[in-house]
């Protein structure tokens, strides 16, 4: 598809999405606005929306009612209680309060759960239900075709009773005309502008090399506007930077700062040698916050990280271990029960997106389940905060109002774990768990100086941003590797090793399987989901005897290919042994996770995720290649889409 077409559509997607009475009934397919920004896409929709009434709600449950086998319908009312009226026991409440959120596509607490005895109960629990927004608590219309009318979609989600007063005073079909209205100015508004947009970058295309501040080539082929995010956008970007006489100057998208793209491991030392700090935080610390580990350089960094040591720790991760696993178990559970699992097959990602969220709220607080329960409750707010940073990136995208929203539910997550640290920090030294919420209020450091509430808020915040997208892609892009690439006897050998006894058994006998440990190196040493971390030089360096200042954004690059004659081909040896890559090379040829005292804070805990994935499919599940294409992403990370077959293996 062109680039014109490609930007068309995604213009008429951000248009058909621009209801803002709409901002708690997201409902279409992912906002393909975000091209630029691709890892800002939460899958959310846009329309009208038209409450369900609590006698249809009541009436959906009843259905439910009169289909278990158990029950007389003769005896059956709103208020008939499951075991005194109608002769159920207490298993049966169990699987009817399972067939109560698989119909409204809702997970309800433990204490929720044992409170519903009657139908009215279960329906009133449904209409309260705040959990992961992906429920079915009103009816919505989804106009994406604006010439015949016609619904791309119709679904069904809960909201809180806020929300459904709102709803209830405006008509469905008012709704759909007000929507159809917003979309016709919307396009036309959206149309102008990429019109305007589209005749600069194709008339004005830059060759000259005088454009940058730097006192360094351009990469060739940039845009004005675009800058060089086409290139950036394709796989032979890295051989682009290799072949130019690098270091050479990026020229970002619209009037985002340009900066030096670095790949030579003489020039990459003396860029993580010099103190810098992440480029993002600058001009981002309304969304992180005054005091993000993100903000942080020089002594103050390096006392946070301190603090943070213990937490974050492969030691750490021995007490973790049977928690995660867990949810590995049960999602990779929902993945097989997909529909089409076991036969074109399912997209892993969004899974592994739910795991990776709820992986790093059990991380912070899983000594607490009633304070865990709080953190999951948060996953809605989360993505409207990542909406409103996509909007702060790409200023066009507040059309949607995204920033608001998004400096809302920012302020609502830390108003929560605020809350949560000071409840943690009133219990007695001792009883507050082994979790890091416990292992971050207990950390002092020489000084006698700890972590404040906002510091630990902030923590858990870039946990998210850093930790959720990257690990549940770079899991994705695994899984691709896994039944794409991956020869069949390795397969069978990776596999024999997770099945041996006692193999995963624990966070120590899985850290010492070399088969699986080798195969998740050199899928990331080909395919790294972030293969460079933007930094902004806090100190003037030296390259190649040209001084670059202060305050330079400076982007570490690594060819992945360049340093093995076979580097662009998939070779499980390459991490085995004595001649293993990451044993016989230097650390700057290698950085899965950065290096230096700016490596990945969360290293330990997405290596777990990974890993426990992996094995935890081996071990019980078929999975093979589905049946579509893989789509392959190269900016702003660099990931594989590709569906996978999975079903249970039968029991023996």
């Amino acid at each position: 598809m062109s680039f014109a077409l490609r930007f068309a559509t995604r213009a008429t997607a951000t248009a058909t999405a621009s209801f803002p009475r709409a901002t708690f009934a997201f409902v279409s397919p992912p906002c393909v606005a975000f091209a630029l920004a691709p890892f800002a896409r939460p899958r959310f929709y846009s329309g009208g929306a038209a409450a369900l009434s609590k006698e249809q709600v009541q009436e959906r449950v009843l259905n439910v009612l009169r289909d278990f086998d158990k029950v007389d319908a003769s005896k059956l009312t709103l208020d008939s209680h499951f075991i005194t009226d109608l002769g159920l026991d207490s298993l049966d409440q169990v699987e009817i309060t399972i067939a109560v959120e698989e119909e409204f596509n809702i997970e309800l607490s433990d204490r929720d759960a044992d409170d519903i005895l009657t139908a009215r109960a279960a329906a009133e629990k449904d209409a309260q239900d705040k959990s992961d927004g992906c429920g079915q608590n009103f009816e919505v219309i989804v106009v994406s075709d604006l010439f015949d009318g016609k619904p791309l979609l119709a679904r069904h989600r809960l909201v809180n009773d806020a929300a459904k007063d709102e709803i209830s005073k405006i008509h469905a079909f008012s709704q759909v005309r007000v929507v159809m209205a917003y979309s016709i100015i919307s396009l036309a508004l959206v149309g102008a502008a990429a019109t305007v947009l589209l005749a600069w970058a194709v008339t004005c295309n830059r060759t000259d090399q005088e454009t940058s501040k730097l006192p360094f080539p351009n990469l060739p082929g940039g845009w004005p506007i675009l800058g060089n995010i086409l290139q950036r956008s394709k796989p032979g970007f890295s051989k682009l930077v290799r072949d130019s006489n690098q270091p050479a100057v990026f020229a970002k998208i619209l009037n985002l700062p340009e900066f030096l793209v670095v790949e030579d491991p003489v020039a990459l030392k003396q860029v993580f040698g010099a103190e810098t700090i992440g480029a993002i935080s600058i001009s981002h610390a309304e969304f992180f916050g005054p005091n993000s580990i993100l903000a942080k350089s020089g002594a103050e960094y390096k006392r946070f990280r301190g603090l943070c040591s213990k937490a974050v720790s492969k030691k750490a991760m021995k007490h973790l271990y049977f928690q995660i696993k867990t949810l590995a178990e049960n999602e990779i559970l929902k993945m097989s029960h997909d529909n089409d699992a076991a036969t074109k097959g399912v997209l892993p990602i969004p899974y592994l997106e739910s795991f990776a969220y709820k992986a790093i709220c059990t991380f912070m607080v899983f000594s607490d389940p009633r304070q865990l329960d709080r953190l999951f409750q948060l996953q809605p707010h989360y993505a409207n905060f990542i909406m409103g940073l996509s909007a702060k990136m790409v200023p066009w995208l507040d059309i949607l109002n995204c920033k608001k929203r998004g400096l809302e539910s920012k302020n609502h997550i830390f108003e929560v774990v605020v809350a949560i640290v000071q409840e943690r920090r009133g219990i007695a030294a001792g009883n507050q768990g082994d979790d890091a919420l416990s292992s971050f209020i207990q950390a002092q450091n020489e000084d006698g100086e700890s972590l404040s509430d906002n510091e630990i808020a902030e923590l858990f915040l870039v946990l998210l941003v850093a930790g959720l997208e990257t690990t549940s892609k770079q899991t994705g892009t695994l899984l691709y590797y896994l039944t794409h690439i991956l020869p069949e006897t390795d397969f069978e050998a990776i596999q024999d090793e997770v099945r041996a006894e006692e193999a995963i058994d624990s966070e120590s006998t899985i850290s010492q399987l070399p088969l699986l440990d080798a195969f998740i190196k050199e899928c990331m040493r080909i395919s790294p989901v972030i293969p460079s971390v933007e930094r902004t030089l806090k100190e003037e360096i030296s390259i190649n005897g040209i001084t670059i200042p202060a305050g330079t954004n400076v982007h570490p690059f690594r060819d992945r290919s360049r340093y093995m004659a076979t580097g662009a081909e998939f070779r499980l040896n390459n991490f085995l042994g004595k001649d293993a890559f990451d044993k016989t090379h230097g650390s700057l040829e290698y950085l899965p996770f950065g290096v230096g005292e700016r490596m990945c804070l969360g290293m330990q805990l997405a290596k777990l995720e990974m890993k426990v994935i992996l094995a935890t499919i081996l071990c019980d599940y078929d999975i093979k290649k589905g049946e579509a294409t893989p789509v392959f992403h190269y900016f702003p990370t660099e990931y594989v889409e590709s569906r996978v077959c999975i079903e249970p293996f039968a029991e023996a």
